[in-house]
């Protein structure tokens, strides 16, 4: 698969579990969530409107942190997102 301009592939990471059995944590009403990827492919980048190419932050192999509504689903754990919808790269 070969991405285009700042689109980015994602692992969506499982959440946290504990003896099978997955916890959901308590959020404010009218908050968004966030999700944690590993970062799969990237695409090479956006074009300026005076046509320089815009590498992209992030690689191959980085933890992020992302937002919940973005991209679309590929199969079971997989996503393709944009990189503005990336919010941090995790240590």
């Amino acid at each position: 698969m070969k991405l285009m301009r700042d689109n980015v592939l994602l692992e969506k990471e499982e959440r946290k579990r504990k003896s099978n059995i997955i916890i959901v944590e308590d959020q404010e009403e009218g908050k968004w969530e966030t999700f944690i990827g590993n970062v799969k492919e990237i695409g090479p980048g956006r074009v300026s409107p005076d046509g320089k190419r815009i590498e992209m932050e992030i690689k191959k192999g980085d933890k992020v942190l992302y937002k919940q509504y973005a991209g679309h689903k590929l199969g079971n754990n997989h996503w393709i997102i944009n990189r503005k919808d990336i919010l941090a790269v995790l240590d």
